[in-house]
């Protein structure tokens, strides 16, 4: 409603900010992307960045340098973070606003079905984008002078057919944080005023239903045509204890100004020795309502009505006793400040839960301790669990299921119907109640008056006058206030009538003619004491002998039956007959409706260390049946009965209980610990111990005692058995016996050879493993090197000789084969006829023949050359000019060159049928390809 908010309230809120789909709509997907700010700002380009990566040793960069280079990677790896970053975003942004088009697509259906769509101001702007969707016809605005003129546009569009706004332009207008747009712009004048002021047609309210006439008068000037519903208003009672339904109390006390508000301690004494006053003359603390026009005046009246509450409304014998109590609670009623709201149907009664501890109904509360019922009221969590001091917050346990906890819950020290309401005049608007106090603080040599003085001022005026029904009590500085008019006639106003004084006029309610008017905020009666100075003395509506009201004369009210406080015998809803009496209870006590609390010690006749509770309505037999004490019993194997009194004992077999057994395996070892009613072999798996058995080969086991026993074929430990050498076995026990020890074999074939073999081996086995070469001379004069074990001694041939022939060439050059082959022809000789010459000489005898036949067929080795000197190598050049024998014959071969080499210059002759300007064919040339490989 837009109203203005105090510090403490304020405290106690909690923010909901906008959802983080909005937020990052406003925002953009840019402005979420961090930006990089490194303190090297020295920026590298781009081919120093190339030369320093292509560094053969980066350690061995100077300093800068290194810097420079870890600012450029830096850089290089944010630049495309950001970018895959604000991609992603920008997916997110458009996935978001589908979903939300989507939701808005599905409410708008969903809104469309009703005929009444209710939401707050704030809440319509938020969804202007849903309206839209919708469109209503028509639009209601409640309170609408106390909301901002462009909260109301925002929400208006072309499909608006009727606007109607209810509201007292009266009355508070909305509230403007900028005091610019307020005084410049007039920002706090809403619609609906702004449209009166311009006489738009519009229909008030005439008849009031609230106050009394008397009260109402009040209002005259501001509603000149404001009339009372008299048939309702008259059901109202006007205080019998103050002589007028309203009344300025002056106060000259002068003000305190704080540190972001004002305080005025003898009107804020006074307001709450009011409060108190109307609470001795019968009036509940929730039927009163303290108001001040500034925050910290409020705050104060509050903390000390706080105070003193708790003990006077138990000195007057109005204060709710709840008696704290051990419950089984539904941890999601747990509010802030760890209180607990109990209401009627919250409470469970002693069946309504499983033995699981879960109710079966709408149940929240469930007693665990006397008096067995939580009585509704407000409570605090004070243990959880029970025994567990809580030092801070309630921790709730999550999930969303109903989740039971044990707790210890003690009365609050004020219920909800024993504080008296305290307002600030803004925030009271749209409230009453029967009896209205008012502070208004300001009171100064000045007479400054602050925003009272004002427009403002004028509409919280309004408000204030304006929320009793019964009783308006002011408490001011009269001589202040009256400097502005609006004050000024409320208060010429109240001197007409003689409701304005510095004393508080008392009445006795029942002796009209006693008159003990206060003059300060202790002479009003709150104690034992009446303005008549006598006892109420009325009886109560018991009519027991001796009860009568002890309290100051008040009003008749508050004499029932259920209000009489004096001690009696009482006796509760008993089930059994006679029915069990308790002395030193209230009178007022409604104990018919409660539980009997009767409780006596039982002994069970199993035991008689077994003392239990009986209460009302139990038998014995019942209470027995539920012993839960420890059985006494003693099972067959020694160990006594784990089961309760009330259960059957279970068997010796099924016995649980800790006991020590002997390993059935090794006797010998360490005593084992299991259930009484383990097997043997369940006893026997939970012994750790290594195994002490012995192998049939002679070693102990290897394994744990719960394993089983080594394969003795499987045996790893040494063998060291004598064998028939005389050493000791070094093979396992599992493995053949066999001696590996190293021995000297000297060969059979050459004395000089001298082969290692182990313990084992034969000497025909050595012998074949004997690689020392054999190195006996052949024919060839090479020697052999062949290994011995491979050599079959026959050296009489060069059929075995790998080595390089050692024999000359026509040419004179060493022959390239082994001296087991044939010699090479001198064609084949390497040396001559290397391969790379080879190669080149089959593109030399194409290209020849070319020119050949462009020459006629006939050409000198000399001529031919000086054509191809460009194109061919020169080691290919010589051989064309000298006529070489192996090109000679390739050239006869494939294409049918002959040369002539009886002259000098060898001439070359092209033979058969060719064409001028032909070349060589495909087939001699892969011919001539041929031959060179």
């Amino acid at each position: 409603g837009g109203e203005a908010m105090s510090a403490v309230e304020q405290k106690g809120m909690v923010v909901l900010g906008p959802d983080r789909k909005s937020k990052r709509r406003k925002r953009g997907a840019s402005q979420w992307v961090p930006t990089f700010q490194p303190r090297f700002t020295d920026q590298l380009a781009e081919s120093s960045q190339q030369r320093l990566l292509q560094h053969p040793h980066l350690h061995s960069l100077a300093k800068a340098d290194r810097v420079r280079l870890v600012h450029a990677q830096i850089s290089s790896h944010k630049t495309a973070s950001e970018t895959e970053l604000r991609e992603a975003l920008a997916e997110l942004d458009t996935a978001c606003d589908a979903e939300e088009e989507v939701d808005r697509a599905i409410s708008a259906e969903v809104l469309r079905r009703r005929r009444i769509i209710g939401m707050t101001i704030t809440g319509a702007s938020i969804h202007s984008d849903l309206i839209r969707e919708v469109k209503p016809d028509v639009v209601l605005v409640e309170e609408a002078a106390e909301v901002l003129e462009p909260q109301i546009l925002a929400i208006l569009g072309p499909w608006v057919k009727h606007l109607v706004m209810i509201g007292d332009h009266f009355q508070l207008p909305p509230p403007v944080e900028t005091y610019s747009l307020k005084r410049e712009h007039h920002f706090d004048t809403s619609m609906m005023e702004r449209l009166i002021l311009n006489r738009l047609p519009h229909v008030s309210l005439l008849r009031q239903s609230r106050m009394l006439p008397s009260i109402s008068v009040l209002l005259k000037p501001i509603y000149p045509q404001l009339q009372d519903n008299i048939q309702v208003v008259s059901r109202h009672q006007a205080p019998k204890c103050v002589s007028d339904e309203v009344f300025w109390w002056d106060c000259p006390h002068l003000e305190k100004e704080s540190e972001r508000s004002r305080t005025n301690p003898a009107e804020c004494e006074r307001v709450v020795q009011l409060a108190l006053f109307f609470i001795a003359q019968g009036y509940r603390p929730n039927q009163i309502t303290a108001l001040s026009s500034y925050q910290g005046q409020a705050a104060e009246i509050r903390k000390q009505l706080k105070q003193c509450l708790p003990s006077y409304l138990l000195e007057v014998g109005k204060k709710k006793e709840l008696q704290p109590v051990y419950a089984t609670i539904d941890a999601a009623i747990v509010g802030r400040g760890n209180r607990v709201d109990v209401h009627e149907p919250d409470v469970a009664t002693a069946g309504s839960l499983d033995g699981k501890g879960k109710g079966k109904g709408k149940e929240r509360v469930y007693a665990t301790s006397p008096p067995h019922r939580v009585a509704p009221g407000q409570y605090v969590v004070t243990e959880s669990p029970p025994g567990k001091r809580l030092s801070g917050e309630f921790q709730k346990p999550e999930g969303r299921e109903k989740v039971w906890v044990d707790v210890k819950l003690e009365p609050a020290t004020l219920q909800a119907d024993e504080m008296v309401e305290v307002h600030t005049i803004d925030r009271y608007q749209g409230d009453e109640n029967d009896i209205v106090i008012i502070s208004l603080v300001r009171s100064n040599p000045q007479k400054k008056l602050g925003f009272l003085g004002t427009d403002d001022g004028r509409n919280r005026m309004c408000v204030a006058q304006s929320r009793a029904r019964t009783g308006l009590y002011i408490v001011a500085n009269k001589d202040c206030l009256s400097t502005a008019p609006h004050w000024a006639t409320l208060i010429k106003l109240l001197e007409d009538r003689n409701c304005i004084g510095t004393s508080f006029p008392q009445r006795c309610p029942r002796h009209p003619d006693m008159v003990r008017d206060a003059r300060e905020a202790t002479d009003l009666c709150t104690g034992p004491t009446a303005v008549c100075g006598m006892v109420c003395s009325q009886p109560f509506g018991c009519f027991l002998p001796g009860h009568v009201c002890k309290l100051p004369c008040h009003d008749g009210d508050g004499h029932a039956a259920s209000q009489c406080p004096h001690e009696t015998t009482k006796t509760f809803a008993c089930t059994e007959y006679p029915q069990h009496q308790f002395p030193g209870l209230k009178c007022g006590r409604r104990t018919e409706l409660e539980s009997c609390p009767f409780q006596e010690e039982v002994i069970c006749p199993q035991s008689p260390d077994h003392r239990l509770t009986r209460r009302c309505g139990q038998s014995a037999s019942a209470v027995f049946g539920r012993c839960f004490h420890a059985c006494t019993s003693v099972l067959s194997c020694g160990h006594a009965c784990p089961k309760t009194c009330a259960e059957p004992c279970i068997p010796a077999s099924e016995c649980e209980a800790p006991k020590h057994f002997d390993c059935p395996k090794c006797p010998e070892h360490p005593k084992l610990y299991g259930k009484c009613n383990a097997t043997r072999t369940e006893v026997a798996e939970a012994c750790t111990a290594p195994c002490s058995l012995k192998l049939p080969c002679g070693h102990s086991c290897t394994k744990r005692c719960f394993q089983p026993c080594l394969d003795p074929h499987s045996c790893k430990q040494p063998c060291l058995q004598t064998l028939a050498c005389g050493h000791k076995c070094s093979q396992k026990c599992s493995e053949e016996c066999r001696c590996t020890r190293p021995k000297v074999v000297i060969c059979k074939r050459n004395s000089e050879h001298h082969i290692k073999a182990e313990c084992y081996e034969e000497d025909e086995a050595a012998f074949a493993r004997c690689r020392v070469p054999c190195r006996k001379e052949l024919q060839c004069g090479h020697t052999c090197a062949l290994p011995c074990f491979r050599c079959d001694g026959v050296h009489d041939g060069p059929s075995r000789c790998n080595y390089q022939c050692n024999k000359l060439l026509a040419c004179g050059h060493a022959c390239p084969k082994k001296c087991c082959e044939p010699c090479a022809p001198v064609e084949e000789c390497t040396t001559c006829n290397p391969t790379s010459v080879r190669q080149e000489a089959v593109d030399a005898i194409a290209k020849a023949k070319t020119i050949l036949a462009k020459a006629g067929g006939k050409l000198p080795g000399s001529a031919l050359t000086g054509q191809l000197q460009k194109q061919l190598d020169d080691d290919v050049l010589r051989a064309i000019q000298s006529g070489k024998g192996w090109l000679r014959k390739m050239m006869e071969d494939a294409v049918g060159i002959h040369i002539d080499t009886s002259k000098s210059d060898p001439l070359y002759v092209l033979q058969g049928d060719f064409q001028v300007e032909g070349s060589v064919q495909p087939e001699a040339e892969a011919k001539a390809k041929a031959k060179a490989k």
